[in-house]
């Protein structure tokens, strides 16, 4: 936390001003203690900076306001971790978190550190710095993963929040109020300045007890899921990390993009280990490459794709040195090549990152990521849980495949060959309300949409032939199946800046598993890859297995084929241990 000399003087200043003052609004005495702690720190003066500190936190306990809290215990954890005292340090980053899921929605937008020395950097960012500064604490890598879910769950509500009017009436009803408790909460500070500091600890239980009603109603109204996303519960580290059970965790959070690079802080688990957390830095044609993922350079033309896997070549064990750290790289070798039981790595990558080819990335020379490992993409952690399904032995798949779309029509073609053959139960729905019927029924196991899609969050739409399509918000409502594949390019990459979106969107309706693109997909290779996986469905496998073997399947060597090719499609499944084969689909349509 750096602060110029001005800055500096002119809070000592003010700090001599109200140290005359006699304090009568607890408030304004706390927020005059976090000035005074702040410039302290900025002076050097950390013992003084750590008494103030501790004096602000001991005024919380007649302030119960969370965004309060969460300031305080943020400029209180970085005088720790600037003291050397990075254990209290970690302990107070987890104390400013504890709360904000009552936030979320807002907390991106309002818990920046106002006022005199205030800074312009988002306060999840700041978290992360002081936890990187207190690695060595045993509990900074599990306070990363709650800072780290902490921000993606703000940042996903406040994205269903702003499509919400795409919702069904009753179901829109029930998140206005949400919204307006969350509102409530955010500004719940302002009493204390009218001398009503007595009424707010009531008024808080009193919206918590609210909240946990709204979600009953919204559980009642569509399902836990959907509960779970828009009105969050709190989080706790070990809880995440109980969900993720015996698989790897790599969560890569990025706080600063500049015009020639990407910064940020991730947090790596190997199983049987404490979770450990690290700075990263892409630069240079690292962060070209990603550049060029996401703004879709890369796959502009055939030409743009070749030169983008020269550029890859020369970059890939760059990037897998920075993303994956070794103690990692380590745990994923550990598996021999192609081996039936391979190790399983969770991923939750925000922003930029959600472009990363993560299966493609090099372990060794002539071994990647995807050769000893599934990859599992999530959009929040708090989202893995589900039980697995005992698999069918012969599924029942409901499509739509779009007239005018050749992948899509080759799509159905292989599908009913196989449901000649007694290997799956294929029903084709060529409308709007015939495949709204068909999910009325509850019955299918496999949701199939070949189909281009649009739009993001509740509004993102699979678009029908001759009629409306059919929006997320709508989905719902609906009885959605348990899997979904949506290999369309880039129905996987609207969720790159705000962790929702189409597979949000499917998660909340009922999904457990959903395939999905990363960029435009090529035709020939990924149609390649879809016949594997269709065929491999009656197997029982889980999704994310049979899309792994994929790719050595039809003959691709990972390590040495373009990732434009094969590496991106995405799987997310929340499923814990054998995932169940049901499966939805979206093609390319190419």
């Amino acid at each position: 936390m750096s602060r110029s000399p001005a800055d500096v003087s002119e809070a000592f200043r003010q700090l001599s001003i109200a140290g005359g003052q006699p304090f009568t609004d607890p408030l304004a005495d706390l927020q005059m203690r976090q000035v005074e702690a702040a410039a302290l720190c900025a002076d050097g003066q950390l013992d003084r900076a750590g008494a103030a500190a501790d004096a602000m936190v001991a005024l919380l306990a007649n302030i119960g306001t969370p965004e309060v809290a969460a300031d305080v215990y943020g400029l209180a954890a970085d005088v720790a971790a600037r003291s050397g005292h990075v254990t209290v340090a970690v302990a107070r980053v987890r104390a400013a978190v504890r709360d904000l899921h009552l936030l979320s929605g807002h907390v991106g937008r309002l818990a920046q550190r106002r006022g005199l020395l205030a800074t312009k950097r988002s306060s999840f960012a700041g978290l992360m710095e002081t936890l990187t500064a207190s690695a060595a604490a045993s509990q900074a890598g599990l306070a990363g993963i709650e800072v780290a879910e902490a921000q993606r769950e703000d940042t996903l509500v406040g994205v269903l929040s702003a499509t919400k009017t795409a919702m069904p009436p009753q179901l829109r009803e029930v998140a206005d109020r949400a919204d307006e408790v969350r509102h409530t909460l955010a500004h719940i500070a302002d009493p204390a300045h009218a001398g009503q500091l007595g009424e707010i600890d009531v008024l808080t239980g009193r919206l918590k007890d609210e909240q946990a009603t709204l979600t009953s109603r919204l559980t009642d109204l569509i399902g836990g899921t959907f509960a779970e996303l828009y009105v969050p519960t709190p989080i706790a580290g070990t809880d995440l990390l109980d969900r993720c059970g015996q698989d790897g965790l790599l969560s890569l959070t990025v706080t600063d993009s500049g015009t020639a690079d990407y910064a940020g802080h991730l947090v790596f688990r190997v199983p049987g280990e404490a979770p450990k957390i690290q700075e990263f830095q892409l630069v240079g044609a690292a962060a070209t490459v990603l550049d060029q993922l996401r703004s879709g350079a890369a796959t502009r033309s055939a030409d743009a794709a070749r030169a983008f896997g020269e550029l890859w070549e020369s970059t890939r064990h760059e990037i897998a040195k920075t993303l994956l750290p070794e103690q990692l790289r380590d745990w994923i070798r550990s598996t021999p090549v192609g081996a039936p039981d391979r190790h399983r790595l969770v991923i939750c990558a925000d922003g930029p990152l959600r472009a990363m080819p993560f299966p493609a990335l090099p372990l060794a020379d002539g071994v990647a990521v995807i050769s000893n490992a599934t990859v599992n993409r999530l959009p929040l952690l708090r989202l893995i849980g589900n039980p697995p399904a005992e698999a069918p032995t012969r599924p029942a798949l409901l499509g739509y495949f779009h007239p005018r779309l050749a992948g899509a029509q080759r799509e159905r073609q292989l599908l009913t060959r196989m449901h000649e053959s007694g290997e799956v139960d294929l029903t084709v729905a060529g409308s709007r309300d015939e495949l709204l019927d068909e999910l009325a029924t509850g019955r299918h196991d496999v949701l199939i949409l070949a189909t281009h899609g649009r739009g993001h969050g509740l509004e993102f739409e699979f678009q029908l032939h001759g009629e409306r399509g059919i929006s997320s918000a709508r989905l719902l409502t609906a009885r959605v199946p348990r899997t979904v594949l949506a290999p369309a390019c880039y129905s996987g990459a609207d969720a790159g800046s705000d962790a929702t979106g189409m597979i949000a969107a499917c998660l909340a309706a009922g999904a457990t598993t959903v395939l999905s693109g990363l960029w435009r997909l090529p035709d020939g290779p990924t149609g390649r890859l879809m016949s594997h996986i269709y065929r491999r469905l009656p197997s029982g496998a889980a999704l994310r297995d049979i899309a792994a073997a994929a790719p050595l399947a039809v003959g691709v060597d990972p390590t040495r084929v373009n990732p434009l090719a094969w590496a991106g499609l995405m799987v997310t499944d929340t499923t814990t241990g054998v995932a169940s084969a049901g499966v939805a689909r979206i093609p390319s349509g190419e």
